[in-house]
C-alpha cells in the first residue's frame, strides 16, 4: 500500500516544512478535482448504463471505480515520488494507537457520526433543494434508491430495473462505497491533504471536511449531514495522528448506511 511506502517517522503535529506545502489554492483544487472528474464521467456513462438496464447508481459506481479512485491513487503516487525525492513523509498520521483507544474511539465516533448526520438531515432537507437546483433533470444517482437521500423508496422507479441489475449494483455499491472508497478517501483526504493544511491550525480539520463534503458534487443535498458526520472523525485522526482510525470509522459508517439501503429495498427484489 502507498501509505507504507513513504519511510521515516511520523511528523509531530501537522508540521510539514513550509517549502514542501502546496499553495492553499492548489490544496483546494486537489480536494475538489477527483469529484469533478467523477461527475463528468457519470454524465458520459449515465445514458448508456441506463439503456443497458441498470440504474443511475450503477453508472456512478463505474465513474467512481474508473475515475475517482484511480485519480486519487494516481495523485498519491505522484506525491509519493516527490516525497521520496525530498525526504518528506507522505502520510504523517501513522502513529500507533493502543487497543483500548480503538475500543472506545471507534464506537463513539460511529455513533456520533450517525446521530449528527440524522440531526443535520433536517438542514439538508431545508437547503437541499437549492443546493441541487443546478443538477439537470436526468440526474438520478439514487435512481430508485431514495433511502440514499433519506426519503421513502420509490417502488415505481425501482421497478424499472430487473432484480439481477439491482443485485449486481448493490453488490458493487457495498464493495466500492462500503470498503474501497472509504480506504482511498481517508488516505487521500485525511492522510495526505489534512496535514498539509497545518497552517490553518485548529481549523484545518474543518476546512478539510468542508472541502471533502463539497467534493461530493453528485450528492450536494447531503452537504451538511456529511460535514457533521465526518468532522469528528477528522479531528480524531488529527488528534491521535492515525489515518487508520478514519478508515475504520468511515468503512463502518458507509457499511451501516449500505445495509440500511439494502434492508429497505430487499422486500421489493
Amino acid at each position: 500500500m502507498l501509505f507504507l511506502c513513504a519511510r521515516g517517522s511520523p511528523t509531530s503535529g501537522d508540521v510539514i516544512p513550509a517549502a514542501r506545502v502546496p499553495e492553499l489554492s492548489l490544496i483546494v483544487v486537489l480536494h475538489l478535482l477527483p469529484g469533478a472528474l467523477g461527475v463528468a464521467a457519470y454524465i458520459l456513462l449515465a445514458g448508456p448504463v441506463k439503456e443497458a438496464g441498470y440504474p443511475g447508481l450503477a453508472a456512478f459506481l463505474l465513474a467512481a471505480g474508473l475515475v475517482i479512485l484511480p485519480v486519487e491513487l494516481g495523485i498519491l503516487w505522484l506525491a509519493h515520488g516527490r516525497a521520496r525525492a525530498t525526504g518528506e513523509t507522505l502520510i504523517p498520521y501513522r502513529e500507533p494507537l493502543p487497543w483500548h483507544s480503538w475500543a472506545w474511539l471507534v464506537p463513539v465516533l460511529l455513533v456520533a457520526a450517525i446521530l449528527l448526520s440524522v440531526i443535520m438531515a433536517t438542514v439538508d432537507g431545508i437547503m437541499g433543494q437549492g443546493l441541487s437546483a443546478w443538477l439537470p433533470a436526468w440526474h438520478a444517482i439514487g435512481d430508485g434508491l431514495q433511502p440514499l437521500a433519506g426519503k421513502p423508496i420509490d417502488v415505481v422507479t425501482f421497478g424499472f430495473y430487473s432484480t439481477s441489475a439491482w443485485t449486481i449494483t448493490l453488490g458493487a455499491y457495498m464493495f466500492l462505497n462500503g470498503v474501497a472508497e472509504p480506504i482511498v478517501e481517508e488516505l487521500y483526504f485525511r492522510g495526505w491533504l489534512l496535514p498539509r493544511l497545518g497552517r490553518l491550525g485548529r481549523w484545518a480539520p474543518l476546512a478539510n471536511v468542508f472541502l471533502f463534503s463539497l467534493y461530493h458534487f453528485w450528492l450536494p443535498a447531503q452537504l451538511f449531514s456529511r460535514l457533521a458526520a465526518i468532522l469528528p472523525v477528522a479531528y480524531a485522526v488529527r488528534w491521535r495522528r492515525n489515518v487508520y482510525l478514519g478508515m475504520v470509522v468511515h468503512i463502518a459508517l458507509n457499511s451501516v448506511a449500505g445495509l440500511l439501503v439494502i434492508a429497505a429495498i430487499a422486500p421489493h427484489l
